[in-house]
């Protein structure tokens, strides 16, 4: 309730109550300290991984945050094609999408009401792809649903495979490697250049310079 989460790295109590309300205690932030976090968003990472690789994951890019950064963001994981779809259009949060090499198509769920978005693609386009080609279509329906996020594949395909067909929301494709330092700058070099706005930097520099004394003529 008091979006702690987009900060910081929430401890949840397991065993028991008490333990529970120390922790919700603890993230408990003043208005002047929530005035000066970073703004927060969220990256989609679309992969089929097991709990402990999803764990390893959130930690090596929460390992990637600088005291510089101007931005924070956590990760939502989901499993496929279609998991991503959904998460693309209910959730606003989510600013870019980091599409690897391991996901299905179909969803493990069955959710009439979420589903609905699904009629959005045209599966023509789809049924027939590779397992391996999944991130690259994914990428076009990014494109068409919410064009202005930033998409990213990592992908074990050749250059030669991939070069000339990703859609021009793809900043970045990574071959094969788990960069996670790449990956991180990318995500926010990315962010950064869509929110850039110069007059009102400007503004801010300027409101941080000490204050003049004008003396009257």
């Amino acid at each position: 309730m008091s979006n702690a989460y987009r900060h910081k790295a929430i401890p949840l109590g397991l065993n028991g109550e008490t333990e529970e309300q120390e922790d919700a205690d603890s993230v408990i932030e003043s208005a002047e300290e929530v005035a000066h976090q970073r703004p927060y968003f969220e990256i989609l990472v679309v992969d089929n991984m097991t709990l402990g690789q999803e764990q390893g994951l959130r930690h090596s890019l929460r390992k990637m945050r600088r005291s510089e950064d101007q931005f924070i963001y956590e990760a939502v994981i989901v499993p496929s094609f279609e998991d991503a779809v959904i998460a693309v259009l209910q959730n606003h949060n989510i600013q870019a999408v980091v599409a690897r090499y391991g996901f299905s198509y179909r969803s493990v769920h069955n959710f009439a009401l979420l589903h609905r978005s699904l009629t959005r693609i045209d599966e023509r386009h789809v049924a027939d792809l590779q397992s391996e080609d999944y991130g690259i279509a994914l990428a076009r329906v990014c494109e068409t649903l919410r064009p202005e996020l930033d998409f990213y594949l990592v992908t074990d395909q050749s250059v030669e495979d991939v070069a000339g067909r990703v859609p021009q929301n793809c900043r970045r494709v990574f071959y094969n490697q788990e960069d996670y330092v790449e990956l991180h700058l990318n995500i926010l070099r990315g962010i950064n250049k869509r929110y850039k706005s110069p007059f009102f930097s400007a503004l801010r520099e300027f409101a941080r310079q000490p204050t003049g004394v004008f003396h009257a003529m």
